[in-house]
């Protein structure tokens, strides 16, 4: 299964639905432009969501045009994306969709590069005016505690790449 982009601005902006784009399949994966200034990278074995090196979060992670992810990725490899000191990534399960939090974020911080993952939840990627603390956090319902997502920010936590195939 392959991630797929929904919506491509940057940054935040005015307030709008995410449309589906479609997305080629190319031999090596790419990586996006809207991804490549600030975001750091991380290499991910192939066909998998697990990190193919420790460290990741303070030494084994790389800028976009780094020789070592390029290589990665001309084999196969899979990449994941790492939230540094000004970025966030919204991770929303197909639970918090069910349950609105995509149009909560909408609503409430405008549009976003966002991609639709391989299990039909979406990846939000938010730049931000301040710096964040690292962390991984659960977004919760509140009323049945059910796990609708995560927050990862300033490398708590990285999410596969766009374009990037995994095994169920």
């Amino acid at each position: 299964m392959t991630e797929g982009i929904v919506d491509e601005p940057a940054i935040p902006t005015e307030a709008a639905s995410a449309e589906v784009k479609p997305m080629t399949e190319p031999s090596a994966v790419e990586i996006p432009e809207q991804l490549k200034s600030g975001f750091r990278f991380i290499l991910v074995k192939p066909k998998s969501k697990e990190a193919f090196e420790k460290g990741w979060q303070e030494t084994a992670n790389y800028a976009s045009d780094d020789p070592r992810l390029t290589d990665h990725l001309k084999k196969n490899g899979n990449y994941g994306v790492l939230p540094t000191e000004r970025q966030l990534i919204v991770d929303v399960d197909r639970a918090g969709l069910e349950a609105g939090i995509d149009k909560l974020l909408l609503k409430k911080f405008g549009r976003t590069f966002t991609v639709k993952t391989p299990h039909g939840g979406l990846h939000l990627y938010y730049n931000t005016d301040t710096e964040q603390e690292p962390q991984n956090l659960p977004l919760r319902d509140s009323k049945t505690g059910q796990n609708l997502g995560h927050v990862k920010a300033n490398r708590g936590g990285y999410t596969v790449g766009p374009g990037c195939s995994v095994e169920d």
